[in-house]
């Protein structure tokens, strides 16, 4: 079996320019992750930069603090949770203990 030839350089370019495509929900394959940042630019940022290196993530919500994070958790069920640690109320370690 041989392998597959490389990309040409304007494959390459094409395949870097297409647009990121986020998890199909319910897609086989598909991974439901929950964003949880009192930023939301920041959450906006980290879910823009996942659909691109991880076409297969569903961002199945999205919390402003830990305590969200966890009802989110119960009712979502996803199966990768992003904390950020410094929130205020209750922080992402305590949030991810109660998980």
């Amino acid at each position: 079996m041989n392998p597959a030839p490389p990309p040409s350089p304007n494959e390459r370019d094409a395949a870097a320019a297409a647009p990121a495509r986020p998890g199909a929900p319910g897609a086989p394959g598909a991974v439901r992750a929950l964003v949880a940042d009192d930023e939301p630019l920041l959450r906006t940022h980290l879910a823009h930069h996942l659909a691109q290196l991880w076409p297969e993530l569903e961002i199945a919500g999205e919390a402003r603090n830990g305590r969200e994070a966890v009802d989110l958790v119960v009712q979502l069920q996803p199966e990768v949770v992003f904390l950020d640690v410094h929130m205020p109320g209750m922080n992402g370690v305590e949030a991810a203990r109660l998980m």
